[in-house]
């Protein structure tokens, strides 16, 4: 099992915990930083050839007593050090972590397809149209809001929705 069967049974798991638990906006996992952990640990155990669950199951554990030792010691009080600006830093990272992943598969797509058949980069264009289109959509529908049309509520909820409208679109 892989990265993706990971975040799908977290997924459903996460969707009966938030049935059962009468708690539907409880985040479980995996946001940004969980996710880029988690590939990055997946990609650590490939190149090492090392066996992906036993190793994120010894993360897991030693991960829970290093939070439970915090815990005891009541290192919350910590938090107040924690900024806006600490947000926005570790946001930043995430972002360029992304784009960088983004990016290096664009350009893995165009690098297999010029080594299978120079003359035939069909497949790695209509990626790159795909992400460029996303990614130009999305802009102009964040930048909605600023514009004259509609009245504020209507240009919000656009500016709001928009994006993930734009990313299901360009999924289908």
């Amino acid at each position: 099992i892989g990265v993706v069967e990971f975040l799908l049974g977290s997924g459903m798991a996460g969707i009966l915990y938030s049935i059962f638990s009468g708690q539907p906006m409880a985040f479980l996992a995996p946001t940004g930083l969980t996710l880029a952990f988690t590939s990055g640990l997946f990609r650590f155990c490939s190149i090492r050839q090392m066996s992906f669950f036993p190793v994120y199951a010894w993360v897991g554990i030693w991960t829970s007593f290093f939070m439970t030792l915090l815990g005891v010691a009541g290192s919350s009080k910590a938090i107040r050090y924690c900024t806006r600006f600490t947000d926005e830093v570790f946001n930043g990272l995430l972002s360029v972590n992304f784009i960088y992943e983004a990016v290096s598969s664009l350009r893995r797509n165009f690098m297999i397809a010029h080594m299978n058949d120079p003359m035939n980069l069909t497949m790695p264009f209509v990626a790159l149209s795909m992400a460029l289109g996303t990614f130009l959509s999305t802009m102009k529908v964040v930048k909605f809001e600023a514009t004259k049309f509609f009245n504020t509520k209507v240009r919000t909820q656009i500016k709001n929705f928009g994006p993930v409208t734009v990313i299901l679109t360009f999924t289908l």
